[in-house]
This record gives structure tokens, C-alpha cells and sequence, in this order.
């Protein structure tokens, strides 16, 4: 008894010394941590020149950085390891002694001994994880300085350290061997958590009560991406149908903007599903789950994987409905977007979990290069699937073949077909790529403006505009037809058709109120409005002008209202022209009042629409800015130059008139066939119409006015089209101030008295009358039933003059 308690006096002894070496090894730990403060301190002085040569300091920073994994390469053998440098409490002697032997005192040292070396176990198994927790911030540390260091390096050392020499694989070999030491690490991490989490012991997020709440999530999450996986076909399908059946109520030329976004859900809509899913399961998992770093690279991998599957599909899907070439290259365009989806996806997944796990160094810097040189054999894969597809689509890219083109087909049989077909795979991407960029700029006024100054420049270099045979002017019947107050039977797609389909919407629901709808003359309100009559018949449309007034316009809705059955109040009154009620005079707003003040008293169940130009608005605003006027106001928009071509060609086909445009032309080459001509012409046709665009900015009636004063009469009878005919406008350049304020009034009250005049601008009425027949002398003003007015061919240098001279503002 008395050798076993001198045994276990020593074991005490081991074990209070192994406890005592364990103090300092934790200091020592705390003494190491100061240790990466100091190359922090150094790293920084050399990054900003005040401290050691950057590349001396680098390859200080590489040798720490190699201890550095040394030590956590040990310390994580020591944390896998199942010895103990503690010593065994060993067997228990003393159960061979006689029962009556007393041992009380034996026993009781050994339970003590026992207790002090379990605590030493739990002291050893702490410093164990301490230490390897204390060099894996210490890699991670210098590591971070090493990469922070790079940019200071000279150029020698850094081609050197990422370079493929010596060095480089050198550094790459010490980047890979940090990768394994930081998996390593983490997976003891993560198995400690599992462990925690399968002996029900409570984890950080992981308790028994959430664990069941994300199994339910999770479970509920898979039945709904189940059954939607099933029925989300038809049900975008049976969706596409109604939005399809809305499109023709609404006669709409092209799909809605809602019926082009569900089509392209149509081919992205699985793929996008897998992605929304990913998503709910990563929103699911417990936040401890999330933490891991296992659990967040798988997280990377399958998001990458999911967001590479989505792009593709959508690539794939849009390129689908603009494939104009055969159907059966479908199969073909998917497997290509497949593979360079995979190859862009895997190389992308190296650079972000190289840069998550060691930093942009080496590796990061070779993936980078591995990049460019992994586009070789790509393009050599695809080139050799897409061959015969290539030389296909060459040969009938155009009725006439470039070159290239040519060289290209001569070389479609043997060896040479390759380099061929790579070539004409370039040609092919170009011109796509440039019919795209032309598409694109072409969305651009400023592009089309450029385009139609350029056009009109080379009509000027032609000559003098006049045609090369001799012409007679146009017609009077066809000038007739042409003219912008003639009312047209054709509705053209405008900016007025979402206003009119509003409009026609809010009457059928009878939903009153007092709006506007503000525009310059011409800009096709009337025509908006008479169309919008023809289609409601319960509406009401009135003409003012300068004798219209509340008692007059009460008395056409009483008549109205009295002529339906059973007697109605009119769904729409429209008052065109409503603007000839105000003057711009003291009590110039007397008439407008009364009528909006009528409107508004009946306003419960009608829609009551003034007609307002953009001219006399400004006017009208600031009379009464002080109070809403109406409920909403509405300025169009100028029509687009395709609008305009297509308002031309519409009122030329209506007058009987083919124009065209052969004066206009360049010499063609010798070898030009008629194909050729036709295409010179249908481009001159475009160029032509988007200069008159241009001119008249985007007014359809200055647009007609322009396009009939440039159209002449041909030998053979038929309409020719010259170069653009505009006024002079060296009579208005000389005209004092106080004729520029006539303009503007007889703009404002077109068409207006000389007294209207005289009193709007406090000009004499004598010298009123001396402007306006200087005005019908120069052709800029025209009269009319003793009253004057700007006609269609002088209205824009009028107004372009005025805003020049600030006394019109540009809307």
C-alpha cells in the first residue's frame, strides 16, 4: 500500500509538470500572436516605402509563412493524434488485497490523481485546439500580407513569383500545400459540429427544434418545386394563350411587353426554378451550417453551376426566336452554348475558391493565363460541330458574295476546310455584330439625326437637288390629297395609340374627370380624335374656336344627351381646338373658364378631353398654375422617322402616287444587276424619309407638307421625288422685334384678326395690318376669311425662329 501511494505521488508529480508545461506553451502561443503583429507592422512599412525592401520583405514573409505551415501541419498531426504526454493512472494493485486490509487513504489519493489527470486531458485536448486555431490565423495572416505585398514588388520579382518559372511553381506548390492545411482544418471543424449535432448536443442554429423546423421547410420547399416542375409548362402556356386573346382585343401590331417578358420565362423557366430553389434550401439551412466552410464551397460550386445552366438556357432561348437559318441547328446551338458554359463556369469556380481559400496569387494569376490558352481548343471544337452549318450559312449570307465569301466556299472540301471554316465563322460574327451595333445606334435620335444630316449633304454634293429630266410640277388633285389638313381613313401606330386605347378604356367604364392632351398642330390629335368617335359611339366631338363658349358647348351635350335612348350624358366630349378660347389678353380666359368650369359640374360619368396646342400651353399653365386645371395633362410625343415614312408611303398609296427616287441615285458599278438598284433605291426611300423626320422634328404634318412640296411631276406622269424643298427664310431673318410679336400672337390665335392681334400685343392695328401684308407678300402668312394664319410649308422656320429668339419655348 505504501509503494502504490508513493506510485501515485509521482504520477501527481508528472502530471502537475505537464500541466505546468502546458502554461507555457499557452504563453507562448500569446507570445506568437504578438509575433504576427510585428510582420504586420514590418509588411506595411514596406508596402509604403518607409520600412525594408519590398522583395527582401517578401522572401522574409515566405519564410515565416513556410514555419508558419510547418507549425500547423504539427499541430494538426497533434489534434489527429490519440497520445497523451500525460502519464497513465495504470492498474489498481491494491484490489488484491484482503477485504479487511484498510485502504481508505490509498483510494482516496487515487481518485485525486485520476480527477487532476482528467483535467489535464481537457487542458491538453484545449491546447491542442489552441494551437492549431493559433497557426491557422498565423498562415492566414501572413498570407494575406504576403498577397498585400505583391503590388510593391518590381516587376522582376513579381513576373517571377506568378510567372511559369522556377519560382512561380515554387510559390504554386506552397499555395496548394496552404489549401490542404486550411481543408484540413476545416474538416476537423465540421466534423466537431457534426458530432455535436448527432449527439443531440444543442450547436450554434442547431437545435433539436430547429433541426425540425428545416426539415419541414425543406420538405414543404420539394413538394412545391415538384409540383410546379410538373405544371409549370402548361401553365405558362395557358398563360401565353390569354395574353395572346388581350393582344387581339387590343388589335396590337406587336406582342405586349408582359406576353415578350412570359415568353422568355417560357425558355428559362426550369433552369430559373433549380436557381429559386437553390436559393429557399441556402435561406433554410441553419446559419451554424452555413458557417461552415465545407458548406459554403459547396454552396459556391452549385450556385455557379445553377447560374451557368440559367445563362445558357436564356442565351440559348433568345437566340431561338431570332434564328433565322434551319430548325435543326437548334440541338446543335445548345450543345455549343453547353460546352463554353461549362468551360467558363469551371474556370471561374477555380479563380473565386483560389482567391476564397488562398488569395489572388500564383494560382489565381496562372488560371487567369490558362484562360486564354483554353480558347484554342475550344474554338477548335466548335469550329469542326459547326462546320457545315458555317459554310451554309455563307452561301446564302448574300445574292452577291464578297471576297472573303468567295474564298471561303472555294475552300469547303479537304484539308483546308477548317481554316476556312474559322474564317467564315469570323465573317459571320462580324456582320452580326455589326447589324446588331447598327440596330442599336439606330435606337439613338441623336445617331438618326447624324444619319439624316449626312443624307441630306450628299444630295447637296449630288447637285442642285432638281431632277436630271424634265418635270412639271405635281398635280393639284394629288397636291389635294397630300395636304395635311385633308383628313386621313388610315390610322397609323403612333405615340397617340396608348392615349387613345386609355382613353377609349376609361370611357367604356364610364369613369369621368377633365383631362388634356397638349401637342403642337399637326401632331395628330384630331385624327386620334375622330378615329376615337368612330369606335365609341356614345362620344361627343366639337370644333372650337374663337365665338366657342360654355353656352354653346352646353347646348350641343343637352342635344346629345336628348338624341340617345334612353336619354344619356355622352361617355367622351372632346373639345378640339381648345385652345382657340383663350386669348392672350387681359380677361383672354374668361370662355375657357366657363367651359372648364362646365365640364367639371358633369364631369361624374363623362370624360371631358381638351384639346390643347403646345404652343398656347405655356400660356395657359402659368395663367393658372395656382390650381390643378385638370385631372391629368398628356404632351405626345413627336412620331419616330419610321412612323413618318410609314405616314407618307400610307397618304402616297391614298393619292394614287408611287414616288420615286431615281434622281437621287449615284452612278451605280458596271457590274450592278437591277437587285442592286432596287436596294440603292429602297435605302435612298429611308435616308429620305428620315431627313424629312428630321426636318420637320417628328410633326406629321410638316412632314406631308415637306414631302408633297418636294414631289414633281416625271415625263412619263408619274410622281418623282427631288431633293427636299424649304423656304427662304432671308425675310424673316430681317424682321424687327415688333412683327416677331405678331408671329407669335397669330401662332397663339391662329387664325386671328388684326384687332385680336393688336390688342394681345399692344402694337398698333395699323402696323399690324402692315406685317401682315408684308407676311402674305413674303408667303409665311396666309389669310382666310379676313383672318390670318402660318401655312403648313412656313410653320416650321416660324417656330424655329421664334424659339430662337426666345419668345417660344421648345416643348
Amino acid at each position: 500500500m505504501g509503494e502504490e501511494v508513493a506510485r501515485l505521488i509521482g504520477v501527481q508529480q508528472s502530471v502537475l509538470a505537464a500541466q505546468a508545461r502546458f502554461q507555457r506553451q499557452r504563453e507562448a502561443l500569446a507570445a506568437s500572436r504578438d509575433a504576427i503583429l510585428g510582420w504586420r507592422r514590418r509588411a506595411r512599412a514596406a508596402r509604403t516605402g518607409s520600412g525594408d525592401d519590398p522583395d527582401a520583405m517578401y522572401d522574409a514573409l515566405r519564410q515565416a509563412l513556410r514555419g508558419a505551415r510547418d507549425d500547423l501541419e504539427r499541430a494538426l498531426d497533434d489534434l489527429d493524434s490519440t497520445t497523451s504526454a500525460l502519464p497513465s493512472l495504470g492498474p489498481d494493485p491494491l484490489s488484491l488485497l484482503a477485504v479487511d486490509v484498510p485502504t481508505a487513504a490509498a483510494r482516496e489519493r487515487r481518485r485525486a490523481v485520476s480527477a487532476r489527470i482528467s483535467e489535464a486531458r481537457r487542458e491538453e485536448t484545449a491546447l491542442r485546439a489552441s494551437r492549431a486555431s493559433t497557426r491557422f490565423e498565423a498562415c492566414e495572416a501572413l498570407n494575406l500580407e504576403r498577397l498585400a505585398l505583391m503590388p510593391a514588388l518590381s516587376s522582376a520579382k513579381r513576373d517571377a513569383v506568378t510567372g511559369f518559372s522556377a519560382a512561380g511553381l515554387d510559390q504554386a506548390r506552397a499555395e496548394a500545400r496552404q489549401l490542404s492545411l486550411i481543408l484540413r482544418y476545416h474538416r476537423r471543424i465540421g466534423v466537431r459540429w457534426l458530432d455535436a449535432l448527432i449527439r443531440q448536443r444543442r450547436v450554434e442554429g442547431a437545435s433539436t427544434w430547429e433541426l425540425v423546423r428545416v426539415g419541414l421547410s425543406l420538405l414543404l420547399a420539394l413538394l412545391a418545386f415538384g409540383w410546379l416542375s410538373r405544371h409549370s409548362a402548361s401553365l405558362l402556356a395557358f398563360a401565353d394563350e390569354r395574353l395572346s386573346e388581350a393582344d387581339r382585343v387590343d388589335r396590337r401590331v406587336a406582342p405586349s411587353p408582359l406576353r415578350l417578358a412570359l415568353r422568355a420565362l417560357r425558355g428559362v423557366h426550369r433552369p430559373l426554378g433549380r436557381l429559386a430553389l437553390f436559393q429557399i434550401v441556402v435561406w433554410i439551412l441553419p446559419s451554424g451550417l452555413r458557417g461552415l466552410l465545407e458548406a459554403q464551397l459547396v454552396m459556391t460550386i452549385v450556385g455557379w453551376l445553377l447560374a451557368g445552366s440559367l445563362v445558357v438556357n436564356a442565351i440559348n432561348a433568345a437566340a431561338a426566336r431570332r434564328a433565322h437559318g434551319d430548325r435543326g441547328d437548334d440541338a446543335l446551338r445548345l450543345r455549343s452554348l453547353q460546352l463554353v458554359g461549362r468551360v467558363v463556369v469551371g474556370f471561374a469556380l477555380v479563380l473565386v475558391l483560389s482567391a476564397r481559400l488562398v488569395g489572388k496569387g500564383t494560382v489565381y494569376d496562372w488560371t487567369l493565363v490558362l484562360c486564354w490558352f483554353a480558347a484554342a481548343p475550344l474554338v477548335l471544337i466548335l469550329t469542326t460541330w459547326w462546320r457545315e452549318s458555317i459554310f451554309a450559312r455563307v452561301e446564302r449570307a448574300k445574292r452577291k458574295r464578297s471576297p472573303t465569301q468567295a474564298w471561303v466556299l472555294s475552300k469547303r472540301e479537304g484539308w483546308q476546310s477548317f481554316f476556312a471554316a474559322m474564317v467564315g465563322a469570323a465573317h459571320l460574327i462580324a456582320a452580326g455584330a455589326a447589324r446588331v451595333a447598327r440596330a442599336w445606334l439606330g435606337d439613338f435620335d441623336l445617331v438618326r439625326r447624324g444619319h439624316a444630316y449626312l443624307f441630306k449633304r450628299e444630295l447637296e454634293r449630288l447637285g442642285d437637288g432638281g431632277p436630271r429630266e424634265e418635270h412639271s410640277p405635281l398635280n393639284p388633285e394629288a397636291l389635294a390629297a397630300l395636304s395635311p389638313d385633308r383628313p386621313s381613313a388610315t390610322w397609323i401606330a403612333c405615340p397617340a395609340n396608348a392615349l387613345r386605347d386609355a382613353l377609349k378604356a376609361r370611357a367604356a367604364r364610364r369613369e369621368g374627370g377633365v383631362v388634356a392632351v397638349v401637342g403642337r398642330q399637326g401632331m395628330g390629335k384630331s385624327t386620334m380624335f375622330r378615329h376615337l368617335v368612330e369606335d365609341l359611339p356614345d362620344a361627343l366631338m366639337l370644333c372650337c374656336d374663337a365665338a366657342t363658349g360654355a353656352s354653346r358647348i352646353a347646348e350641343a351635350l343637352a342635344q346629345a344627351t336628348a338624341a340617345s335612348t334612353p336619354p344619356r350624358a355622352p361617355a367622351v366630349v372632346i373639345l378640339d381646338d381648345a385652345h382657340a378660347m383663350v386669348r392672350p389678353v387681359f380677361g383672354g380666359l374668361e370662355a375657357f373658364d366657363e367651359t372648364l368650369a362646365l365640364a367639371r359640374g358633369r364631369s361624374d360619368e363623362t370624360l371631358w378631353v381638351f384639346a390643347v396646342d403646345a404652343i398656347v400651353w405655356p400660356f395657359l399653365r402659368r395663367a393658372r398654375d395656382t390650381r390643378p386645371m385638370f385631372d391629368e395633362v398628356t404632351e405626345l410625343a413627336p412620331w419616330t422617322d419610321a412612323q413618318i415614312g410609314e405616314l407618307l408611303s400610307a397618304r402616297s398609296a391614298e393619292a394614287g402616287l408611287s414616288p420615286i427616287f431615281d434622281d437621287l441615285l449615284e452612278r451605280l458599278p458596271a457590274s450592278a444587276d437591277e437587285l442592286d438598284r432596287q436596294e440603292a433605291l429602297a435605302s435612298r426611300r429611308d435616308g429620305y424619309f428620315r431627313m424629312i423626320w428630321d426636318y420637320a422634328r417628328g410633326n406629321p404634318a410638316i412632314a406631308l407638307e415637306s414631302w408633297r412640296a418636294s414631289l414633281v411631276e416625271g415625263r412619263d406622269g408619274g410622281a418623282r421625288a427631288r431633293a427636299l424643298q424649304t423656304p427662304n427664310v432671308d425675310s424673316l431673318e430681317t424682321l424687327p422685334d415688333e412683327a416677331l410679336f405678331v408671329l407669335r400672337a397669330v401662332l397663339q390665335m391662329s387664325p386671328a384678326s388684326p384687332r385680336d392681334v393688336a390688342d394681345a400685343t399692344r402694337v398698333p392695328v395699323e402696323q399690324v395690318e402692315n406685317v401682315f401684308r408684308f407676311g402674305r407678300a413674303a408667303g409665311y402668312l396666309a389669310q382666310r376669311d379676313a383672318r390670318v394664319f402660318v401655312p403648313w410649308r412656313w410653320r416650321r422656320p416660324v417656330i424655329v425662329l421664334l424659339e430662337r429668339r426666345h419668345l417660344l419655348v421648345n416643348p
